[in-house]
């Protein structure tokens, strides 16, 4: 038998019935859990700046669920989104970064700043190579190596 996911076990130990708040909360839960999973074993793997695409995919799940919580009716928008073009346009719509992240949120503030770091780390930018990136030079040429894993000791 196969063994049960606590955060199911949670969500079904609630005793409150499944609204769509509560099932929306259970896939960001379970989501978070899993990206945060990821995000550690890229990291024990030496990929240091690959980790970051998991912990900005988890910080953005737990914005999800805090903003599900206070608009419950924004979980059947969320659980719609892959139903047509006009659902996915009215989700992107109500889930921008200035609405999962207010500022004058201390939690979400707070997350929103990790979410903006990992974004830096995780995209194609100056940021995501300088950690991978060593240069040498000398009087007649510059060499330039790449490191595939971040963590050298």
């Amino acid at each position: 038998m196969a063994k049960q996911c606590p955060g199911g076990s949670l969500i079904r130990g609630s005793g409150l019935g499944p609204r769509d708040e509560l099932v929306c909360a259970g896939q960001f839960l379970l989501g978070c859990r899993y990206q945060l999973r990821l995000g550690a074993l890229a990291a024990l793997r030496g990929h240091l700046n690959d980790s970051f695409m998991f912990s900005r995919k988890a910080i953005e799940l737990c914005a999800f669920a805090a903003r599900v919580k206070k608009h419950p009716h924004l979980g059947m928008v969320w659980l719609c989104a892959a139903d047509s073009e006009a659902a996915y346009d009215k989700y992107w719509g109500k889930f921008p970064p200035g609405k999962l992240f207010p500022e004058d949120h201390q939690i979400l503030g707070n997350l929103g700043d990790r979410y903006g770091d990992c974004s830096k780390l995780m995209h194609p930018s100056v940021y995501s190579l300088a950690g991978h990136i060593e240069t040498e030079r000398t009087a007649t040429q510059v060499t330039f190596r790449f490191h595939y894993f971040q963590v050298k000791s």
